[in-house]
């Protein structure tokens, strides 16, 4: 156990080594690009955030524990000691309009606290490039809303072809494909998904074909969709259009063991994709309370 511990501990100052090298970073940028920056306190009530970056469900505490997690260690310390970052409101004297952050932002929002972050007089393709450099960089975006977030690439960015910007931001042609696949789809749909933002690539696929065989049939679900539905029924109802037509008594997808502190999970039937993004937040909600998943050999 004490092991575990050690080693849980070590994973978070790895973290947090990772984290300030990005700050680092992300300084010497705005240094080199010669824009003004300072870091402050700020009110949540006077920050906007525009246009989309995160689905709602990323921000209750109760379908996202990472959320959760994320919440008690700012009311626990007082507020967030990673900054985000914010830029001066162009419409609106006195407030700001966030860069990236949002999770950190509606952390300190629901706790009554001020939002610590940098305050930098960015222009318009800066905060898109900034913002999607510090998402992408994230291992919780998912994949809906990397998606989405490309919807508001600039047509026309003043660094380049849109090429070297995906570069910049490590995603592969392929990958970029997927996205722009699921940004097709509208925003409205993935929205009443519930925990949209847990939906996988695989999911995500089943709607993707479907809409594009028959946009509106897809459409036509949307009010029929339930808060209260399971991610998977829900994704499916979209897809195929009655829950009547999904087998009632499917084989299960997965079986957890336990004998006293000892615990299985066996899958069966999933793609490699599924396996290995349980797997990545398996070990991560492990690492998170101090344990350490062993590797695989």
């Amino acid at each position: 156990m004490m092991e575990g511990l050690e080693k849980g501990l070590a994973a978070k100052l790895e973290e947090k080594s990772l984290e300030a090298a990005r700050l680092a970073a992300l300084v010497d940028e705005l240094k080199n690009r010669g824009v003004e920056w300072k870091i402050l306190p700020v009110d949540p009530a006077l920050i906007d955030v525009v246009g989309f970056n995160r689905f709602q469900s990323t921000f209750d505490p109760k379908q996202d524990r990472a959320f959760a997690d994320l919440l008690a260690n700012i009311q626990a310390v007082g507020g967030n000691k990673q900054p985000g970052m914010v830029r001066p409101s162009a419409a609106t004297e006195g407030r700001y309009e966030l860069v990236f952050g949002e999770r950190r932002l509606r952390a300190c929002e629901q706790a009554a606290l001020p939002f610590t972050a940098i305050v930098a007089d960015l222009g318009d393709d800066d905060v898109w490039l900034f913002r999607e450099s510090e998402n992408f960089g994230r291992k919780d975006k998912g994949i809906l809303e990397q998606a989405l977030a490309l919807v508001d690439m600039p047509a026309r960015f003043a660094y380049g072809e849109r090429t070297a910007i995906l570069d910049k931001l490590k995603i592969s042609k392929t990958h970029y494909l997927r996205l722009k696949a699921i940004a097709g789809v509208p925003k409205a749909i993935w929205e009443v998904v519930p925990g949209a933002h847990t939906t996988t690539a695989r999911e995500a696929a089943q709607i993707v074909d479907a809409y594009r065989d028959d946009p509106r049939a897809v459409k036509s679900r949307v009010p029929r969709v339930r808060p209260d539905m399971r991610r998977s029924d829900a994704i499916r109802f979209l897809a195929i259009g009655s829950l009547s037509e999904i087998d009632p008594s499917p084989s299960p997808d997965f079986e957890i063991i336990r004998k006293g502190p000892s615990l299985s999970i066996k899958l069966r039937s999933t793609s490699d994709e599924t396996a290995e993004e349980l797997e990545r937040q398996l070990r991560q909600w492990l690492e998170h309370r101090g344990l350490h998943a062993a590797s695989n050999s």
